[in-house]
């Protein structure tokens, strides 16, 4: 069994060769309200920027890197009635930050990984 945060990292070190592929899911909040509306759901396949861990990269750090990237594409949604409460203002949304870190003020992993993942301005 491999662990939430570090197992793709411990994947991609025992099998270097291997090819990551990422997956981008949006739209899915809307499946459960089906019969009334329409959901339309997107999948994207992607290649990661740097798909190949570090050898100074612990397993978390590359997972936390890949997980950074797919919420770029697929951002976290408020689904159900706290979506009209987010909307209105009344309750705190998700943030990346905090769905992956779980640190409300999103300090620590994933300005790490962003930082790496940015495109530099030249």
């Amino acid at each position: 069994m491999l662990r939430a945060r570090s197992g793709l990292g411990y994947i991609a070190r025992a099998v270097p060769e291997a090819t990551i592929i990422g997956a981008a899911c949006s739209g899915t909040v809307a499946i459960p309200s089906f019969p009334r509306s329409r959901p339309h759901v997107r999948v994207a396949f992607f290649e990661f920027d740097r798909p190949a861990i570090a050898p100074e990269e612990s397993p978390q750090e590359y997972s936390t890197r890949l997980l950074a990237q797919i919420r770029h594409r697929a951002p976290i949604e408020v689904a159900g009635r706290k979506r009209a409460a987010a909307l209105a203002g009344r309750i705190p949304t998700w943030s990346p930050e905090l769905a992956i870190t779980g640190k409300p003020d999103g300090k620590g992993a994933l300005e790490a990984a962003l930082a790496q993942t940015a495109p530099t301005q030249d």
